[in-house]
C-alpha cells in the first residue's frame, strides 16, 4: 500500500493557498544566548500571508547540548511553485501524506515554549509561523545573520548559510529545514569564539540599557501628568454644563485670534515671532510654543490657554485640556471675545513661557507653519 501510495499519489493541488492576514511581532536578543531553540522553515514562497509551509524544524540546546527536536514535513493546502521546489527540493510527492500544519502546531510550540528563538534571517521563520499558525510569539530572538557581520567582518563572499559553507565548516544538509537548524548551530558556536561578536554584544547591552533607562523614566513622567491631571480635574465644569456653556458662546475663531492678537501687542509681544494658525483648535504660536488657542466649532467651544488650570483665577468654568491640545493646559468657555479682555494677563504669560520654552528647545519639525503671520489677513 506505501509503495502504490508512493508511486500514484492523489492530485496535487492547484489553487493558491489560503490568504492569512501578516503578523511580524519581532523582539531581537541582545546577547549571546547559551540556552535557546534553534528553527528553520522551509515554504511555498516569500510572502507569508499567500504562501506554506512545508517543513519546520526547531532544536532545543542548553550549554551546546541538544535537549528536545521536533521536524516534520507539512502537506500544504495550496499549490507549490515549481520556483520553490528547486530551491529546497520539497515536491508534492514528498509531503502529501504529512500532517496539516494544524496538527503539528501544538508539539511545535510546546518545544519552542518562551525560549530564546535563533534562527539565520530569523525574521523570516517567525513571520511565517506566526502568519500560518495565527499565533504572536514574544520570544527573544537572534540573527545569525545579523550577528555574523559583526563576527566575521573581514568576509567578502556574503553571510547566508550557502556563503558562508563555501570556507566555513558547517555540518547539517542545505536548504532542509533540519540540516539548517543543525548549520546554524554551529554557526552560533563559532560566533561565539569572536572578539567582534563579543564587543557588539557588550555595546548592545550598553545600549539597552540606557533605552531602559529612557523608557523607566518616560513612564514615570506619564505617571506623573497622569496623576496631575486627576487633581487638577477636581471640580472642573461637567460635560454636560460644558456643553450648555458652548452653546452661549459668540464669534469666529477670527475675532477670538485678533482679540488675543491685540492683547499680545498691548504687551510688548514680538509679532514678528508669532504665528497664527487656522484648524478645528484655532491657535496663536511663538515658534512651536502654543500662546492661544480657540475651537468654536463642534459641539464643545472654548479657549486654550496653556497655563495649568490651578494657576488661573477667573469667573468662567474651566476644564483641563487634552493632550492634542495641550497638556495640562486650561479650557476656559468664554461668552465672547470681549472676554479675553479680563484673562489678558494670563495670555501675556502664556507668550512669556512660551518664548522661554522655544528659546531654551532646539528646533521642532512644527516650527515652520505655510499659514498666514496675523490672524486677519
Amino acid at each position: 500500500m506505501g509503495l502504490l501510495s508512493y508511486l500514484f499519489p492523489p492530485p496535487a493541488p492547484t489553487q493558491a493557498a489560503p490568504y492569512m492576514a501578516l503578523k511580524r511581532y519581532y523582539n531581537e536578543c541582545d546577547y549571546i544566548p547559551t540556552d535557546y531553540v534553534v528553527i528553520d522553515t522551509e515554504t511555498s514562497g516569500l510572502d507569508a500571508c499567500t504562501c506554506e509551509i512545508l517543513e519546520v524544524c526547531a532544536i532545543h540546546y542548553r550549554d551546546g547540548k541538544e535537549l528536545g527536536r521536533f521536524h516534520s514535513y507539512v502537506r500544504p493546502v495550496g499549490a507549490i511553485p515549481r520556483e520553490a521546489s528547486r530551491i529546497n527540493g520539497i515536491t508534492w510527492r514528498r509531503v502529501y501524506s504529512a500532517p496539516l500544519l494544524d496538527e503539528i502546531r501544538q508539539p511545535l510550540l510546546d518545544l519552542i515554549g518562551d525560549n530564546v528563538l535563533v534562527g539565520h534571517n530569523i525574521g523570516f521563520d517567525v513571520k511565517f509561523l506566526q502568519t500560518r499558525l495565527d499565533v504572536t510569539m514574544k520570544n527573544p530572538c537572534f540573527d545569525t545573520l545579523r550577528w555574523s557581520r559583526y563576527a566575521f567582518p573581514e568576509r567578502k563572499q556574503g553571510y547566508a548559510l550557502d556563503d558562508l559553507r563555501l570556507n566555513v565548516y558547517l555540518e547539517g544538509t542545505p536548504h532542509t529545514a533540519e540540516g539548517d537548524c543543525i548549520a546554524t548551530h554551529y554557526l552560533l558556536k563559532m560566533i561565539r569564539k569572536t572578539d567582534g561578536a563579543r564587543a557588539y554584544e557588550a555595546k548592545r547591552r550598553k545600549v539597552s540599557a540606557e533605552q531602559a533607562r529612557q523608557e523607566h523614566e518616560a513612564d514615570l513622567q506619564r505617571q506623573r501628568t497622569r496623576e496631575e491631571k486627576e487633581r487638577l480635574q477636581a471640580g472642573e465644569v461637567s460635560r454636560a454644563e460644558a456643553n450648555a456653556l458652548s452653546k452661549l458662546m459668540t464669534g469666529s475663531a477670527v475675532d477670538y485670534l485678533e482679540r488675543a492678537w491685540a492683547i499680545l501687542q498691548a504687551a510688548g509681544a514680538e509679532l514678528e515671532k508669532l504665528t497664527a494658525r487656522r484648524g478645528d483648535l484655532a491657535t496663536i504660536c511663538y515658534g512651536w510654543q502654543m500662546v492661544f488657542g480657540v475651537k468654536t466649532s463642534g459641539q464643545m467651544r472654548y479657549i486654550v490657554i496653556p497655563i495649568r488650570r490651578d494657576r488661573i483665577v477667573c469667573d468662567y468654568k474651566t476644564s483641563v485640556a487634552t493632550r492634542a491640545e495641550f497638556d495640562l493646559g486650561t479650557r476656559i468657555f468664554v461668552q465672547s471675545p470681549d472676554d479675553l479682555e479680563t484673562l489678558a494677563p494670563y495670555i501675556a504669560q502664556a507668550y512669556e513661557e512660551a518664548r522661554e520654552k522655544a528659546e531654551r528647545a532646539p528646533s521642532s519639525p512644527w516650527a515652520v507653519m505655510s499659514h498666514d503671520a496675523t490672524p486677519g489677513s
